[in-house]
């Protein structure tokens, strides 16, 4: 019986040191646990963070892009009414300038007609008057 309680009892002795070093691989593993626990609280914490600066920037740049697309609206807008202006004005211009043009073309008409008639009363006074034919070049020239 002895033997028996003593066989009992290293038994009992042997799950004693079992348990201890169940209880010693337990208490590593919550340890490493609460260490991986604290670590994934830092990450979680840290890309929260990242995140919320994410979302800003975003805000913000959708913000940028915003006012670059209302800039560009007004950009175009303004030049689309500089290219009507400049339509408008080259309407204006076109019969103002062919206008001018047809004026210019009927005083150079008068003009030729005048030198002719000059050349032409020239002929006729030199033919009466041979004296005068200084006067008219001096006048010819003036006239050109």
């Amino acid at each position: 019986m002895v033997e028996t309680l003593r066989s009992q009892l290293d038994e009992k002795d042997k799950e004693i040191e079992e348990n201890r070093e169940q209880i010693a691989r337990l208490e590593n593993a919550r340890t490493a646990a609460e260490e991986i626990n604290a670590s994934l609280q830092e990450t979680a914490s840290s890309l929260s963070e990242q995140l919320n600066r994410v979302a800003a920037e975003k805000d913000e740049l959708i913000s940028v892009k915003n006012r670059a697309e209302e800039e560009v609206a007004e950009m175009t807008a303004k030049l689309n009414e500089i290219y009507q202006q400049l339509e408008e004005s080259k309407n204006i211009r076109a019969p103002s300038n062919s206008g001018e043009v047809e004026q210019l073309k009927e005083d150079t008409e008068k003009l030729k007609q005048k030198i002719h008639e000059m050349e032409s009363n020239h002929q006729r006074t030199e033919k009466a008057h041979p004296s005068n034919m200084w006067l008219w070049g001096r006048a010819t020239l003036a006239a050109r």
